[in-house]
């Protein structure tokens, strides 16, 4: 069972949700950054500790590549990424920047509202998506995200989420 509180706690701030469209290349830079800020083995860089997961994209990760080639055999929706190909792109949106969808400038960006026009937050088009799936389970092995080498083992006693030194050979 997925709570209102497991949502709060993968997305405490409660954005909204906004569509647009953005280019190939720009995709490859939101996951490159993503794995950046998730793996670099300088703890200084790090931006969050997560990777994106994007629905219809697949890809191969290497954690211990450099800077900006950490993912390859980028796939949306089974046809390799297209640097120059337009792409329909969702994920947090805010007011206070309109032009951008999760700090990506995007064009044609369409905000998730309800059926009478109101805003929803992050948490509520994911509640409102979980509860559409049948049997309202969600499928836990989309395999999305291929890892090529394995993430550091525990160093400190206790199952990271992140590892505490980054990832470095």
């Amino acid at each position: 069972p997925i709570t209102m509180a497991d949502l709060y706690h993968f997305m405490p701030i409660g954005p909204q949700i906004a569509k647009g469209k953005i280019k190939g290349a720009q995709l490859k830079n939101q996951i490159e950054a993503a794995a950046n800020g998730s793996l670099d083995p300088h703890v200084a860089n790090w931006t969050g500790g997560w990777l994106f997961n994007f629905s219809g994209v697949t890809m191969d990760v290497d954690p211990y590549k450099p800077q900006g080639q950490r993912a390859s055999n980028i796939m949306v929706n089974g046809q390799p990424l297209d640097p120059a190909a337009t792409y329909t792109y969702a994920s947090y949106w805010y007011a206070a920047d309109p032009e951008l969808i999760n700090v990506v400038p995007a064009t044609d960006i369409e905000v998730v509202k309800d059926s009478d026009g109101g805003a929803l937050d992050g948490t509520e088009v994911v509640a409102r998506y979980l509860q559409s799936l049948p049997d309202r389970t969600a499928n836990t092995a989309l395999n999305r995200n291929k890892l090529l080498t394995p993430l550091p083992g525990k160093t400190f006693g206790f199952g990271e989420v992140q590892p505490l030194r980054g990832v470095a050979r």
